[in-house]
């Protein structure tokens, strides 16, 4: 199974090239059978209580199969060289969103449509009303006569 929705796909970089991650029960039961539960795992990845080599093989678990995937020294070398903190932050919203599902992803994200257009309508609702706009000042004499002999008129 697939999901369908182009949005649940993520792209992530890896040793400078960018890979297409799409979410797949497939991708999902691979990930299990290699980590455990994958929001255990989001977790200690965000809160950075993974080994430098963890980090290498999720990578390499999520570009398997791909023709171009680095190979595991190769990833390696690039944590290194990127740091496990810059390289870990990547992998924490893709390991939480594999496995809570496609009907619980809608969910969440017609969460944040509804909360978006509720911030935006209070924002307008806050919005002072713009007062009368002031007569244009006069730019050279003539108006100013003008403006004169018409304030004159209406007393």
């Amino acid at each position: 199974m697939t999901d369908t929705n182009p949005e649940h796909d993520a792209e992530i970089s890896v040793c400078g090239e960018v890979y297409l991650i799409r979410r797949t029960h497939e991708l999902l039961r691979r990930m299990e059978s290699v980590f455990g539960p994958l929001i255990p795992l989001a977790n200690r990845v965000e809160a950075l209580n993974v080994r430098q080599s963890e980090v290498a093989l999720i990578y390499g678990e999520l570009v398997r199969g791909d023709r171009t995937a680095p190979g595991r020294a190769d990833l390696e070398r690039w944590i290194w060289e990127e740091g496990t903190p810059k390289t870990a932050k990547p992998l924490v919203r893709l390991l939480l969103e594999l496995p809570i599902g496609n009907a619980t992803l809608r969910a969440i994200e017609e969460e944040k449509r509804m909360a978006a257009a509720e911030q935006a309508e209070a924002r307008e609702r806050a919005r002072p009303t713009e007062p009368a706009a002031a007569p244009a000042a006069p730019t050279d004499l003539a108006d100013a006569i003008a403006a004169a002999l018409t304030t004159r008129s209406a007393a």
